[in-house]
């Protein structure tokens, strides 16, 4: 069932055309549970902590479709919101900044000397070559929630310290403030971030939202309890299995729970009814509700687990790793393998191209509509990359065969 879906489907991808854009989207796969509905994309947010400008981009990016306001990208006022959603603590779209801390970097010790740190806590370390001594060195990566996280307790701590003392107060918790909070990465920091911190798009159904979540990784979903379904209709997954389903339905005086159904005289029909004719009633009640005065975050309980909904993911290494690892086996449900299989060949093909040197501005413009912004020559240049002298790792019909798959 597609109702009133456009508004949800066209806001998804925050892309402006001909505009180079630091947070991207990098690949789209299509259809994945084969009803035409069901998406993952693949994102670029290496660079989202390259300047405060970028930091504003990508949190009010993932706000955005929680949201469903593509009007807030951008938006300082969202992003001042959310950077006090919870007691002080920043909303969790603030773990979609990724944030290297490299221990040879001046300026990195006061971050790294806490063992017990959110940095710590919820970061990875990462191995890396260094492009000027050519040494392998590790790092950490980790997120500007947790950096955040660690600003206020060590403010708190600050506070507490010299509360008598205003003036060194004041100084302290600008020091404070200018090791967490000011700390931004470098160019070549976000190249190093690129190769190991995945953002992913998805549009799935509530089940496999739910399988999805039990892995620990940076989650955040469209928000039914803000977005009704007036604003933006529902989409339903029905299974090939659960399209077959039919019963028979009589209105009975069964008492369920503490409700007590309208007594119905002994003659009433009995209808026939479907998968989807359990999902348009649902909608109908969900509907009423709503215009009898019952607020979303309270109607949305009606809706059925076959409804649709988005969510971007956040994945370090290990935790990439163990997705692909639980969820390519097949033993995985079949949708939820689907999703790992699209995340996987979307992986590879943005590995690929970026190793064939394509321009971020045809990135951008082959993952957003390569046949109303990609020239044939254009195509050409991609389709001919092969021949850079990197022919013996990947033929001319490989890479188109690629390319096809990653403009289909």
């Amino acid at each position: 069932m597609q109702d009133q879906n456009q508004s949800e489907t066209t806001s998804c991808s925050g892309i402006q055309s001909g505009v180079p854009q630091d947070i991207r989207i990098l690949g789209h796969r299509p259809n994945i549970f084969g009803d035409g509905i069901a998406f993952a994309q693949k994102w670029d947010f290496s660079k989202a902590n390259l300047n405060e400008a970028n930091r504003v981009r990508a949190i009010t990016q993932v706000a955005s479709i929680c949201y469903q306001s593509p009007k807030s990208l951008g938006s300082e006022s969202l992003y001042n919101r959310l950077a006090a959603e919870s007691m002080g603590l920043p909303s969790s779209s603030f773990e979609f900044v990724p944030v290297l801390v490299d221990p040879y970097r001046p300026g990195t010790k006061d971050i790294l000397q806490d063992t017990r740190s959110n940095v710590r806590k919820f970061g990875e370390w990462i191995s890396f070559t260094d492009v000027e001594t050519g040494e392998i060195r590790e790092a950490l990566l980790t997120n500007y929630r947790a950096m955040y996280y660690d600003y206020e307790k060590t403010c708190a701590k600050m506070i507490e310290s010299y509360k008598n003392d205003i003036e060194t107060l004041d100084a302290a918790l600008g020091l404070v403030k200018n090791i967490y909070l000011d700390f931004f990465n470098t160019e070549e920091e976000c190249k190093i971030i690129s190769k190991h911190f995945n953002v992913f798009l998805y549009k799935v159904d509530f089940p496999t939202r739910s399988q999805m979540v039990r892995h620990r990784v940076n989650w955040q979903e469209l928000s039914r309890r803000y977005v009704s379904g007036k604003r933006v209709g529902f989409d339903f997954y029905i299974s090939e299995g659960m399209k077959k389903v039919w019963t028979i339905y009589k209105p009975t005086n069964e008492v369920y729970g503490s409700i007590i159904a309208t007594p119905q005289p002994d003659d009433v029909p009995e209808y026939s009814i479907g998968t989807q004719d359990a999902i348009d009633i649902c909608l109908q009640v969900y509907f009423a509700a709503l215009e009898q005065g019952i607020k979303p975050q309270e109607a949305r309980r009606i809706i059925p687990q076959a409804a649709y909904t988005q969510i971007w993911g956040a994945f370090m290494p290990s935790q990439l790793e163990n997705y692909f690892k639980l969820r390519l086996d097949e033993h995985a449900q079949w949708e939820i393998r689907k999703t790992a299989e699209a995340m996987q060949s979307l992986n590879s093909t943005v590995a690929i191209l970026k190793d064939h040197s394509l321009t971020h501005e045809m990135l951008d413009r082959i993952s957003s509509n390569p046949n109303d912004f990609l020239t044939s020559n254009e195509l050409d240049d991609l389709l001919n990359v092969a021949d850079a002298g990197d022919q013996e790792k990947l033929s001319g019909e490989e890479i188109e065969d690629l390319v096809s798959s990653a403009l289909s």
